[in-house]
């Protein structure tokens, strides 16, 4: 086994290991931090075969196939501890709710499936990418632990499965970091992303709160790349 080509790999799969302890662990606490640690660990892998130079094809599926784990089963499960949480009637006819969160899971394995043959996905991405869903359930969950409930608590989770899983789905282009260049006329929306980022999100997490920085950061994402790839720069996207 050639260790170096394979470092990306294992990092890959630590993303698959606290996948996993996230779904096992009985804490809502310690499966966010499991998550969030995937994540990083997600970010750094391609890095690393990047730095290194050993992209491979195994890597590109071990890669989906832990981020299935990580950013969609593990966050179905957070979906469905909330709506457990809250005031859902528990009778025979309403059960069928319980199902609902699962629906994240599904659109993240339609999602992975589809970047792994959209070659077009190399310049942008198409709908929300799967880790940024799981650090947004992990900011949904954590808010609402520390919230006292209301009678209208499920109805937005329900509201926020039902949306999240279909900007994942979707064909929405949305910037990627996967820059050719650091120069600003190259890169100008990503910079203008990241500067608004730390401009709003910032003040919410030190004001208000860093669980509800995350879902403001990732709707700024959202409307900077409608401006980028609908308003802007039309002639950039290609189908």
């Amino acid at each position: 086994m050639n260790i170096k080509s394979n470092i990306p790999n294992f990092i890959t799969l630590g993303n698959l290991l606290f996948g996993c302890m996230a779904l096992v662990t009985s804490s809502v606490e310690l499966a966010c931090i499991f998550i969030f640690t995937a994540a990083i660990l997600d970010f750094f892998d391609g890095m690393v075969a990047r730095l290194l130079h050993v992209s491979s094809p195994l890597g590109k599926q071990l890669d989906s196939l832990a981020d299935l784990v990580s950013f969609g089963v593990a966050p179905s499960f957070l979906a469905l501890h909330t709506l457990e949480s809250y005031a859902i009637p528990s009778t025979t006819g309403e059960k069928w709710i319980y199902i609902f969160p699962f629906m994240i899971a599904l659109a993240g394995a339609w999602r992975l499936a589809r970047f792994n043959i959209d070659e077009s996905q190399s310049e942008y991405f198409k709908g929300l990418p799967i880790p940024a869903n799981g650090i947004l359930w992990i900011a949904i969950t954590m808010y609402l632990e520390n919230e006292i409930p209301s009678a209208t608590t499920h109805y937005f989770v329900l509201i926020m499965i039902a949306l999240s899983s279909l900007i994942m789905v979707s064909k929405l282009k949305l910037l990627n970091f996967k820059m050719k260049s650091l120069d600003w006329a190259n890169n100008k929306s990503r910079y203008i992303l990241l500067i608004l980022s730390a401009l709003i999100g910032i003040p919410i997490g030190i004001f208000k709160s860093a669980f509800l920085a995350i879902p403001a950061v990732l709707l700024l994402y959202a409307v900077v790349s409608i401006l980028h790839y609908y308003i802007f720069n039309k002639n950039e996207i290609q189908g």
